[in-house]
């Protein structure tokens, strides 16, 4: 079965406003000031103040998150190779965000009066400068979140487009070589993603010793147990080495919960030897 009967694409797109501008009459005030050259000088002012965007800066990044965790590296930054294994559940998550994303830009966008107003008396002082800010009316349009779903290109479909049967033949033979190795870069991805999360835990139980600074979070658990639940749905290649991996790890490395590791020097030790035996038996490591 070919990639493209077992993937999709999907790009995800996020805009913020940063509310950040540069102030260069500013920056040579402040060059008088010092008698420095006004090319070592630039003055970056926060146009509101940063804690109103904390909200949409925050569902931004998590959307992007759900993006990293359900995609796989594509061509080019912002689209990715999803499985169909995983498409409502990574539609679901990415609305989620999208409707808590145009929530917080309706708070962005019935405050923004005020919140010029806070800046021009108790932010920016004589900094402060009209010109600088979106009106009322665009300011909405600086908040963009979307994303589409497409299929993944198809040799088969390309027909006889270019009108010569040579380069027909290259560009076929090009779509198919370029799929064979974004394919490859994907499994690529989900052996690093189960190699980071495995080392990760025995390297931190190894190195536990009961203090405050060796601590770890419940995560630690938490995250080799859902990356390893994951794995076989994101797995566009069925690879069946990668699926008896992640079935391992999960009988093996996520017996014991993050307090029982925490208390049982014994547990901790059980859990790395098995880690760095499954570290070991992973391709190329």
């Amino acid at each position: 079965m070919a990639l493209n009967d077992r993937a999709m694409l999907v790009s995800l797109h996020i805009e913020v406003w940063s509310a950040i501008k540069q102030d260069k009459k500013a920056a040579l005030d402040a060059a008088q000031q010092y008698q420095a050259s006004a090319k070592a000088i630039r003055v970056m002012k926060s146009l509101i103040d940063k804690g109103k965007l904390d909200k949409i800066n925050a569902v931004a990044g998590k959307a992007r998150g759900v993006f990293r965790k359900y995609c796989l590296p594509y061509l080019y930054d912002g689209t990715g190779i999803m499985s169909n294994e995983v498409y409502f559940d990574c539609m679901s998550e990415l609305q989620g965000c999208k409707i808590e994303f145009e929530d917080a830009r309706a708070v962005i966008r019935d405050d923004y009066t005020d919140m010029v107003e806070e800046a021009k008396t108790s932010l920016l002082g004589s900094l402060w400068n009209p010109r600088d800010y979106p009106s009322q009316e665009a300011i909405e349009a600086k908040f963009q979140f979307g994303y589409k779903v497409m299929p993944i290109p198809d040799s088969s479909q390309w027909g006889d487009l270019i009108g010569d049967a040579d380069e027909n033949e290259k560009v076929i033979r090009d779509i198919d070589d370029t799929l064979i190795s974004v394919e490859r870069e994907a499994m690529k991805e989900l052996w690093s993603r189960l190699f980071d999360v495995v080392n990760k835990m025995a390297m931190t139980l190894r190195e536990y010793t009961g203090s405050r600074d060796g601590s770890f979070r419940d995560t630690l658990v938490f995250n080799v147990r859902d990356l390893s639940a994951l794995l076989p749905k994101l797995n566009v290649s069925n690879d069946p080495q990668l699926n008896a991996m992640a079935d391992a790890v999960s009988k093996t490395l996520c017996t014991y919960s993050a307090d029982e590791l925490r208390k049982s020097d014994s547990a901790r030790k059980v859990v790395v030897t098995l880690a760095e035996g499954i570290l070991e038996a992973m391709p190329g490591k």
